[in-house]
C-alpha cells in the first residue's frame, strides 16, 4: 500500500459564470492565455464541478483509513481561501457527507468486520489562531500550552481526548466542536476564516499474539497564507 507519497488533489467549485479552468485528466489548463501561452498545472487528481466528495474519498482517502487500522498514520489537509469549498468537501451535510464522516463510518465498519481484534479509538479537535491553541471539545476557552516532545513535534498539554465507541458519538463531538468554533469566530471577527482546525482520530489495536498497534489520522482545515506546527502532526 503506497501511503508515503504526498498527493495533491484539486477540486473545482461551481462558479456563477464561465470557469477559467479546463480539466483534462489530472491537468488544469487556464482558458486565459498569458503572453500567448496557456498555463497548465498537473496534480495527482483533478475533479470538476460535477464531482462528489464520495468519488474523492474512494479514490484517495479510503486507503488512509484502511492503513490506520494497520498502524499507519495519515493526514488530509483541506487548503483554500474562504468560500473555496473546504467545509463542503471535508464535512459535507446529511444529504452529501464529506470526507470526514465517510472516514469515520469506514473506521467503525472495519472494527465491526474484525471481532477478534480489540480496538480503542480516541478523538480530539483543536483550533489554532495566531499561535494560540484552543480545545474545541472543552467548554473552557483557556489557551492550551504546546510542549515539544521531539524535534519539530508538539503536543498540547491538557487536551481532551475522549474514548469513543460509536460513530454517532464522534459525529456529535464534531458538531459540538464546530459550534464552539462558530461562536468563537463570531466573537473574534470571523476568526474561523483565518484559523486552522484539526480533528484527530487516534486508534490502538491488538489481537491475540500480536503487538499493540497505534496510528493517528489527522483531518485539517488549513487557513490560506499560513503554516503551523500542529500537535503531533507529521
Amino acid at each position: 500500500m503506497d501511503i508515503d507519497k504526498v498527493k495533491v488533489i484539486v477540486r473545482l467549485r461551481p462558479e456563477s459564470g464561465r470557469s477559467i479552468w479546463e480539466v483534462n485528466g489530472n491537468t488544469l489548463t487556464s482558458t486565459r492565455a498569458v503572453q500567448g501561452k496557456a498555463t497548465r498545472f498537473s496534480f495527482d487528481g483533478v475533479y470538476d464541478e460535477k464531482s462528489t466528495s464520495e468519488e474523492i474519498y474512494e479514490a484517495h482517502i479510503k486507503r488512509l483509513t484502511d492503513a490506520a487500522c494497520q498502524g499507519l498514520n495519515g493526514t488530509v489537509f483541506a487548503y483554500g481561501q474562504t468560500g473555496a469549498g473546504k467545509t463542503h468537501t471535508i464535512r459535507g451535510d446529511e444529504a452529501t457527507p464529506g470526507i470526514m464522516p465517510q472516514a469515520i463510518s469506514d473506521l467503525f465498519d472495519i472494527i465491526k468486520r474484525n471481532p477478534d481484534t480489540q480496538f480503542l479509538m480516541r478523538v480530539s479537535y483543536v483550533e489554532i489562531y495566531n499561535e494560540e491553541v484552543r480545545d474545541l471539545l472543552s467548554p473552557s476557552t483557556v489557551e492550551l500550552k504546546l510542549r515539544e516532545v521531539t524535534k519539530g513535534c508538539f503536543q498540547a498539554a491538557g487536551l481532551i481526548e475522549p474514548v469513543v465507541t460509536l460513530e454517532a458519538e464522534v459525529l456529535e463531538l464534531m458538531r459540538q466542536g464546530d459550534h464552539r468554533r462558530s461562536v468563537g469566530s463570531t466573537l473574534m471577527n470571523a476568526q474561523s476564516s483565518r484559523s486552522h482546525a484539526i480533528f484527530r482520530i487516534s486508534i490502538e489495536s491488538t489481537s491475540s499474539g500480536s503487538a499493540l498497534s497505534r496510528a493517528r489520522v489527522w483531518l485539517a482545515f488549513v487557513a490560506r497564507h499560513s503554516h503551523v506546527l500542529v500537535y503531533g502532526l507529521p
